[in-house]
C-alpha cells in the first residue's frame, strides 16, 4: 500500500506545497494544449458545423477524462492481484510496484498516440491541409 501520511488535514506546507504546484503545473498545461485544439477544431470545419464539431469534441475530452482513471485503476488492481514482479525495473519488490506499472503502461500509450498523432499531420502545403483564406 501507499503511503499517503503526509496528505492528511493539518500536513504541513512540506508536503502541500509540492501538490499545489503540481496541480498548477497540470493547470497550465491544459491551458496550453486545449485552447489552442479548440481553436484548431473550430477553424477546420465549416461554421454551420463548427457547433456540432465542438461539441463532440467536448464529449470526446468527457470520455477520455472518465474512461483514463478508469483503465488505470483496473491496471493497478490487476498489477496488484497478479503479485507477479514489477515490469519497471526502478519499482522492483517496491510496494508501488503495481501503480508503477501501471503508468509505465500509460506512458506507452502516450508515446503511441504520439506517434499516430504525428503520421495524421499533413506536411507543408500536403494535400490535408485545409485553408480558409483561399
Amino acid at each position: 500500500m501507499v503511503d499517503v501520511k503526509g496528505l492528511q488535514p493539518g500536513a504541513g506546507a512540506v508536503v502541500m506545497v509540492p501538490a499545489g504546484v503540481g496541480i498548477l503545473g497540470l493547470s497550465v498545461g491544459f491551458f496550453f494544449v486545449l485552447t489552442p485544439m479548440i481553436s484548431a477544431a473550430a477553424r477546420a470545419l465549416p461554421p454551420e458545423q463548427a457547433g456540432a464539431g465542438l461539441g463532440i469534441l467536448q464529449g470526446a475530452q468527457f470520455l477520455g477524462a472518465g474512461a483514463g482513471p478508469a483503465v488505470l485503476g483496473v491496471l493497478v488492481t490487476a498489477r496488484q492481484q497478479a503479485g507477479a514482479d514489477a515490469l519497471n525495473p526502478l519499482h522492483a519488490g517496491d510496494a508501488a510496484a503495481a501503480y508503477s506499472d501501471a503508468f509505465l503502461a500509460m506512458a506507452a500509450i502516450a508515446v503511441l498516440a504520439v506517434i499516430v498523432a504525428l503520421r495524421m499531420r499533413p506536411g507543408r502545403g500536403g494535400a490535408g491541409r485545409t485553408d480558409r483564406a483561399q
